[in-house]
């Protein structure tokens, strides 16, 4: 017994394009041709120095009974607010300077938790933004003049 389908069903003859294919012209570009690097949506908005300052650094969140608080945490990433703000829109990401280094729990706590409430979420970074940004700055200033 064979098996048979017709979607694959040979007739001898090989495949022709029904359509002709359309010649591309200067206004469009071939959609396999991609630039470098992906242009953000607004200018000004992302800075890399901003987000490198994050590493090595220790949580700033803290969020009680949610942070491990272990020194040189290797899960700590820059958490950016999530509130409109702090440049968050719909498809947006907030502006890198409302980021603030953060483990991986109160990350999580502080984008998806439902232990708080958005004014106590919203306190407790904007309290880790106060503390942190001195410490960015003093950090980035040196990283310059070196």
């Amino acid at each position: 017994m064979s098996l048979w389908n017709s979607t694959f069903k040979s007739t001898g003859k090989p495949m022709q394009r029904k359509a002709p294919m359309r010649q591309a012209t200067p206004m469009t570009r071939s959609p396999m041709k991609r630039s470098g690097r992906r242009k953000h949506k607004i200018d000004g908005h992302h800075d890399r120095k901003l987000l490198d300052a994050c590493r090595g650094e220790p949580c700033y969140l803290c969020v009680p009974g949610v942070c491990p608080c272990i020194p040189e945490d290797p899960s700590v990433v820059d958490c950016h607010g999530n509130w409109a703000d702090t440049g968050k829109g719909m498809g947006l990401k907030a502006a890198d300077r409302f980021s603030v280094p953060g483990c991986a729990p109160c990350h999580h706590w502080l984008d998806f938790g439902t232990t708080a409430t958005r004014d106590e979420k919203r306190a407790v970074f904007f309290d880790a933004l106060g503390r942190w940004e001195p410490v960015r700055a003093a950090k980035i200033s040196k990283r310059t003049a070196a």
